[in-house]
């Protein structure tokens, strides 16, 4: 049918009216009291606010008012403050690119002013005094007057919906809309610490509900909004990643708090906003780093470079779009589940909870390890497939289609290291299962030819028994620090009662023992807390490290193995008798654990710890050749 023959019953399709169209767009930016609040405190914050007071009557519906100190508007500007699309904050659509201000759409006060009466009064430094304009659906109701008044901005918005009656009839009581306008501002106080804040009721008897002061913090105001009890547990939490485009500043309660319900307060790019993926992120790392029914409270505040940014997603401007969505969720998870900024929380271990360690030493050595990590090893680490042991310093491991020799001694050092950063302050208690006798120890290798060959041809073992004795002193006497930060236990007698737990189902080479006594007491700077935690940590690790052999130990003893096969042949027999038990506990404990945990940094690639051996396809083209 030709449109000429269209019946009259066909609808028209028709233009509509511009009151109808600004009334549909007021609704969806101004759903309710508090998003109007929301909108104009965002603009006395742009405007260089240092104090913001809000009034409301009725529970917003009747009056709201918003009072700053800001920079003002210019009288010349007043006509036109209230028509769509109108801001001092964009001028091309490129620059939402570089967007730093809340607002940008010039929409708030056109849409409050389609759904009440509005009234401002504006006054800027240069002027001499204030001016005052009543504004309905976006005009200006009458010519701008002079008035008395301070420098800053009052906004007055009366009766808000009387001329959308479905839309008043779905809100909430007063009492609730009320609350809803408090909980509002006071997430932004937590944001802008520097910007006092209020909220109270009109009338000279008004509840004064919310009062933060100018220049607070933001654990100042956590303080208030939440109580002393979360603000006691506060772990503050920083991270820059360079190459993703973001930085995190966040206030987490730790394993201490417990709170009635989780609260997760998000800010990106300073916008009180949602994210479905980052919140899923967050939660999941709580769940994990916290004890079981925890219910913690989390302020995070999150940078992302401008340009990777949209902002101009929803009306309400609550929800953002940006690059690398899931890259930064999943960076951003450990670091507030684990070991990143000025403090961690730990995973609890069974039957207790984790210490939160704040020591900034320890914090440093953490980013340390985050910092050297090489983002392509680490993956390549995540896809090794074991092969098997060379020996206790060399593995095999498949990649993809790639053999790799793996240097374990060299991989191992660095993993447990890591280990000793993350755990700090939380190890479980490896405990032996005859005391060590330090002295006993220490003697023994001084007059072992081992001791030459470990420590070189110029070492000295004049005056032993003195060098003994102050080597004892020197652990002794640190004997509550090893203990409590490492689960080291050396008793009044000078026996080794305990070591660190690095990992379950794995334990050194308790030959090497009392070299790792040595070491301590002559490699690790006691003189300083940083410098004596970062060289205990990697003696440690040395300790731990996978190695050759103690020089002139004993061979390992024939496994369990070889009770479970008393028939297999002779080959057999003789294969399990020689395997080490060292090597099965690296394909059974801690291969699977540096898979899963070990970070590689750039040494690890210059030293050629990973070197690939031979590909598939070499081999394949080599069999053909056969």
């Amino acid at each position: 049918m030709s449109e000429q023959q269209a019946p009259d019953s066909l609808p028209r399709i028709q233009r509509l009216d511009e009151t109808v169209v600004n009334r549909i767009a007021a609704g969806e930016v101004i759903q309710r009291p508090f998003n109007a609040v929301k909108e104009l405190l965002e603009n006395s914050i742009d405007a260089g606010s240092t104090l913001v007071q809000i009034i409301a009557r009725d529970g917003g519906n009747k009056l709201l008012q918003i009072i700053d100190n800001g920079c003002g508007i210019r009288f010349d500007d007043m006509p036109i403050v209230c028509e769509r699309f109108t801001t001092s904050k964009l001028a091309a659509f490129t620059d939402l690119r570089s967007l730093n201000t809340h607002g940008f759409r010039g929409e708030a006060l056109a849409s409050i002013s389609h759904v009440a009466h509005v009234s401002i009064v504006s006054k800027t430094a240069e002027a001499e005094c204030a001016y005052r304009g009543e504004y309905f659906e976006g005009k200006l109701k009458a010519s701008v007057k002079y008035v008395p008044g301070n420098q800053g901005t009052t906004i007055t918005a009366e009766d808000l919906f009387f001329n959308v009656p479905i839309r008043r009839r779905t809100l909430k009581s007063a009492t609730e809309e009320f609350k809803k306008i408090v909980e509002v501002v006071s997430l932004y106080s937590l944001h802008y610490p520097r910007v006092g804040m209020s909220v109270r009721k009109a009338g000279s008897d008004g509840l004064t509900a919310l009062k933060t002061p100018a220049d607070s913090t933001v654990a100042a105001n956590i303080r208030l909004m939440v109580g002393a009890e979360a603000a006691d547990a506060l772990i503050h939490v920083n991270h820059e990643d360079k190459q993703l485009e973001f930085s995190l500043d966040a206030y987490v309660t730790g394993p201490s708090f417990a709170g009635r319900k989780t609260q997760l307060v998000l800010f990106i790019n300073h916008r009180l906003v949602e994210s479905a993926r980052l919140r899923r992120a967050m939660e999941s790392a709580f769940t994990e780093a916290l004890p079981r029914g925890a219910q913690p409270f989390a302020y995070v505040s999150l940078q992302i470079a401008p340009h990777n940014v949209d902002v101009n997603v929803h009306p309400t401007k609550h929800e953002v779009f940006f690059l690398h969505q899931d890259a930064i969720a999943d960076a951003k998870r450990p670091k507030l589940g684990a070991d990143s900024g000025e403090a961690a929380i730990a995973a609890p271990s069974p039957g207790q909870h984790r210490r939160v360690m704040r020591l900034q030493c320890v914090f440093r050595m953490q980013r340390s390890v985050e910092a050297q990590a090489d983002a392509e090893l680490c993956a390549q680490f995540r896809k090794l497939v074991f092969v098997g042991c060379i020996d206790r310093r060399l593995a095999l491991a498949q990649c993809d289609c790639d053999l790799l020799l793996l240097n374990m001694q060299l991989l191992s050092e660095k993993y447990f290291y890591q280990v000793m950063c993350r755990d700090f302050g939380n190890f479980e208690v490896l405990a032996l299962s005859e005391p060590a006798p330090v002295r006993r120890l220490l003697t023994a290798l001084l007059s072992s030819p081992a001791y030459r060959t470990l420590a070189g041809p110029d070492c000295s073992t004049a005056g032993a028994e003195q060098l003994i004795e102050r080597f004892l002193t020197v652990l002794q006497s640190r004997s509550m620090m090893l203990l409590d930060y490492f689960s080291m236990e050396i008793d009044s007698d000078g026996n080794v009662l305990s070591l660190p737990l690095l990992l379950k189902k794995f334990q050194p080479d308790l030959d090497y023992l009392g070299v790792y006594l040595l070491r301590l007491a002559t490699k690790v700077d006691w003189n300083t807390e940083s410098a004596c935690f970062e060289t205990f940590c990697r003696e440690t690790a040395k300790f731990y490290a996978l190695k050759a052999p103690f020089p002139g130990a004993a061979a390992p003893e024939p496994g369990a193995e070889d009770d479970a096969a008393p028939h297999s042949t002779q080959a057999s027999q003789a294969s399990t008798a020689r395997r080490d038990p060292i090597e099965r506990s690296v394909e059974l404990a801690l291969f699977p654990s540096m898979r899963a945990q070990f970070k590689p940094d750039t040494d690890c690639r210059n030293s050629r710890a990973m070197g690939k051996l031979v590909s598939l396809q070499d081999m394949y083209r080599v069999f053909e050749r056969c």
